[in-house]
């Protein structure tokens, strides 16, 4: 859950905005979109009794901050190239446990609605 805390924030984000790491890096709506991103993921592990035990929020930034800036998520390769691609898993799905979990995703919910407009799946 982890690895899923940094990967489904940074492809939704990446997604959403249609940009690269770069972004999420420099303070502003999409690192603050990223973070709280990360806060919804955050506090569904915690209500499937699975939580980090540290607050995950400044641990994933570091992580994009020490990332190359140009790096974009193999979601948004996917969906440019028009392959399959993981949004049903690494978007939806947080709507969807949120919803079984009593866990309001609200940012996770903007992209999910955004995407879906997009005929992403």
């Amino acid at each position: 859950l982890r690895k899923f805390s940094f990967v489904s924030p940074q492809g939704a984000a990446g997604l959403y905005y249609n940009t690269t790491i770069g972004a999420v890096q420099s303070p502003g709506e999409i690192r603050d979109c990223f973070a709280g991103l990360i806060r919804e993921i955050s506090d569904l592990a915690e209500a499937m009794g699975i939580g980090f035990g540290e607050d995950i929020v400044p641990r994933n930034l570091k992580i994009t901050d020490d990332s190359d800036p140009g790096i974009s998520t193999s979601m948004q390769k996917d969906v440019a190239a028009g392959r399959q691609s993981e949004v049903d898993g690494l978007v939806y799905e947080v709507v969807r446990m949120g919803e079984r979990y009593g866990v309001k995703t609200p940012l996770y919910a903007m992209i999910a609605e955004e995407l879906m407009r997009r005929g992403i799946n």
